[in-house]
C-alpha cells in the first residue's frame, strides 16, 4: 500500500471512531436550536460532514455572531443555518440552488420546520458567467437577491461534476460583498480541485477584500475576509 493510500485509510479510521461523539454534539446543539416539534434533519452523505456542519452553525451562535448568511448550494445545511439564526433571533440565509429538485426539498424541509422567515431558497440556474475573462457555469440570479453585507458565505454547489472550477465563481462574484472579518467557508477542499480554489482565491483579490486560509475542519477550508487589511478569525 502506497503512502498516500494508508494516509487516507488512517483518515477514514479516525474520522469513523470519532463520529459517535461528533453525533452526540449535533444531537446536543440540535436540541437547543430547534423547536423540538419535527425531527432533526440529518447529517453526513451529500450533507457536510458533521464537523463542517457543526463550525457552521457555531459561526452563527459564537461572538462575534454571523447575521448575514449566503449560501451556494442549498439542503441540510440551510435548515441548520436557518434554526441557529431563529435561536439568536435575528437574521437570516439566502441560499442559492441550481437545481429545482433540491430547492424544493429544501423549502419543504424549511417549512418542516417553521424557518420560512428565516431562510430564502433562491432558484438560480447555472449560465455562462464572465470571471476574469473566462466564461464559466455559475449560479445566475438577480443582483438584489443577496445582501450587501455578507458576514458568512459557505460554498458547497455547485457540485464538482457540473462544470470544471465549478466553485471558483463563489469569491470573484460575490467577494464585494463581503464585510471585512466575515468567514468564506469552502466545502469539500479534500478534493484537489477545491484545494485549487483556495488557493487562486487567497492570491486575487476582489473589490478590495482578500481571504486567507486560517483553519482546516474535517474536509473543509476556512477562509478569512479582510478589507484594506488583515482581520483575525476566531
Amino acid at each position: 500500500m502506497n503512502t498516500a493510500s494508508a494516509k487516507r485509510r488512517n483518515q477514514t479510521r479516525i474520522q469513523l471512531e470519532q463520529l459517535p461523539s461528533e453525533m452526540f454534539d449535533l444531537q446536543r446543539v440540535g436540541q437547543e436550536v430547534s423547536s423540538g416539534t419535527t425531527p432533526l434533519p440529518s447529517a453526513g452523505w451529500w450533507a457536510m460532514t458533521v464537523p463542517s456542519l457543526m463550525y457552521v452553525v457555531s459561526e452563527v451562535l459564537g461572538a462575534p455572531a454571523r447575521r448575514s448568511v449566503v449560501e451556494c448550494g442549498s439542503g441540510t445545511t440551510t435548515v441548520w443555518l436557518a434554526m441557529a439564526l431563529r435561536h439568536v433571533g435575528e437574521g437570516h440565509v439566502w441560499s442559492l440552488e441550481h437545481d429545482p429538485v433540491f430547492a424544493a426539498r429544501t423549502r419543504q424541509a424549511l417549512a418542516a420546520q417553521g424557518l420560512d422567515d428565516w431562510a430564502t431558497v433562491i432558484d438560480a440556474p447555472l449560465a455562462p458567467v464572465d470571471v476574469e475573462g473566462e466564461g464559466l457555469l455559475w449560479y445566475s440570479f438577480s443582483d438584489d437577491a443577496l445582501p450587501d453585507d455578507i458576514d458568512l458565505l459557505v460554498v458547497d454547489g455547485p457540485p464538482g461534476a457540473v462544470a470544471p472550477k465549478s466553485r471558483y465563481p463563489a469569491f470573484p462574484r460575490l467577494g464585494s460583498r463581503l464585510v471585512d472579518g466575515a468567514c468564506l467557508f469552502l466545502d469539500d477542499t479534500v478534493r484537489p480541485e477545491e484545494r485549487a480554489v483556495a488557493a487562486e482565491w487567497s492570491r486575487s483579490p476582489v473589490g478590495g477584500r482578500s481571504v486567507r486560509a486560517v483553519r482546516e475542519i474535517s474536509r473543509s477550508t476556512v477562509m478569512s475576509v479582510s478589507v484594506g487589511g488583515v482581520s483575525e478569525q476566531r
